[in-house]
């Protein structure tokens, strides 16, 4: 049997509605469940935020608890060498020097007269070394210092001085750059002491670009490399590679030298203070 027409229409327009009403749900059920979606991937972002920040907190307090305990060892292990070793080679050196001068024997007194003079290197080796571990030491305007001393003790009477920049700054040095620098200058003195017969050298210190670059002038002799012994020159710049950096030597005969090492900053051999 036929509906009338009008009942037909009505139908249709409910049917109509029903389905725009059905499509409007399904729209407002895709819209909330991206909402949800979007606030879980919120609340894991920040909770995965939290536990990283959390670990590098974490990480930090261990590494400076860390690196406090290694600084309270090194303390301890440069007084005990500095107490115990250095106090006995200094002894061994004092009582070889008595002993040298009360002895008959000019070979015994000869041989007790080496034997103070070893114990003696021994013993600045030692000082060196406590200097070296000791990190209460480890920045740049104590290795100025030693630097200084150790210039006035190896040259004596030669005259020398220090070029370095006003005022100077304080720059955080881990123990292998802090020994390597000291070295250094250190055997460069020893190479004007032997063999440049100077009578002024130059230490300079000073920030070149982006580099830091030591250097140690003299006015003497100067060498020619093709007749010169290369066993120097190549500790120099193994020092200089261990660093990060690079050894040049200016020479000429008559005309003094200069040897100095160049340090960049970009491969971290010598770091800002923290």
């Amino acid at each position: 049997e036929l509906i009338p027409a009008r009942d037909w229409l009505m139908r249709l327009d409910q049917r109509r509605q029903l389905l725009q009403e059905q499509k409007q749900i399904e729209e407002n059920l895709l819209v909330a469940e991206a909402r949800a979606a979007g606030t879980r991937r919120l609340y894991l972002l920040v909770g995965a935020a939290s536990l990283v920040g959390l670990l590098l907190l974490v990480s930090f307090l261990v590494l400076r608890s860390r690196r406090a305990a290694a600084g309270e060892l090194r303390e301890r292990i440069a007084n005990d060498l500095h107490d115990e070793i250095g106090s006995t080679l200094g002894s061994i050196a004092l009582n070889a020097d008595v002993l040298s001068r009360a002895v008959e024997s000019p070979d015994t007194g000869s041989r007790l007269a080496t034997m103070a003079g070893r114990a003696r290197e021994a013993s600045q080796t030692m000082r060196d070394l406590v200097w070296v571990v000791d990190s209460r030491t480890d920045d740049s305007v104590n290795l100025l210092e030693r630097l200084r001393s150790t210039a006035a003790e190896l040259l004596g009477d030669i005259s020398h001085r220090f070029e370095v920049p006003e005022p100077f700054p304080r720059l955080r040095l881990s123990p292998e750059q802090k020994r390597h620098l000291l070295l250094f200058v250190k055997e460069s003195l020893h190479n004007v002491l032997r063999h440049a017969e100077a009578s002024e050298v130059v230490i300079a210190i000073k920030k070149v670009n982006h580099d830091w670059q030591f250097a140690v002038s003299d006015d003497g002799t100067g060498f020619d490399f093709d007749q010169s012994d290369h066993e120097q020159l190549d500790r120099l710049r193994s020092r200089a590679t261990r660093l990060g950096g690079e050894l040049r030597v200016d020479s000429t005969r008559g005309s003094g030298t200069t040897v100095s090492i160049r340090v960049p900053t970009s491969a971290k051999a010598i770091r800002s203070a923290v």
